[in-house]
């Protein structure tokens, strides 16, 4: 039991999850000696089988009006700050 990383590590407490700062990441795949051994396969595949389908369409940012805009990027303390834009997907 760690009670550095978790308080009262042997109460059940499944709540520990979940707020604004959780004990973990993301436990999707495990983590430590049982962390899943697939998962550098599992985020290659969903990375490719996303990239494979985005690039079968042609994305282009429109206005509401439904007129073809240039992106501008926006930086503000580090983070990106996108404006309101629609995306139109079309085939290649």
């Amino acid at each position: 039991m760690n009670e550095k990383q978790y308080d009262h590590p042997e109460r059940f407490d499944p709540e520990r999850y979940l707020g604004p700062t959780p004990a973990l990441e993301s436990p999707v795949f495990g983590f430590g000696r049982r962390a899943c051994l697939g998962v550098h396969y599992s985020v290659a595949a969903i990375f490719i089988t996303v990239s494979s389908v985005l690039s079968v369409f042609d994305l282009r940012a429109q206005d509401k009006d439904g007129k073809d805009v240039q992106i501008e990027p926006a930086f503000t303390g580090g983070m990106y700050a996108p404006t309101t834009l629609f995306l139109s997907l079309s085939l290649n």
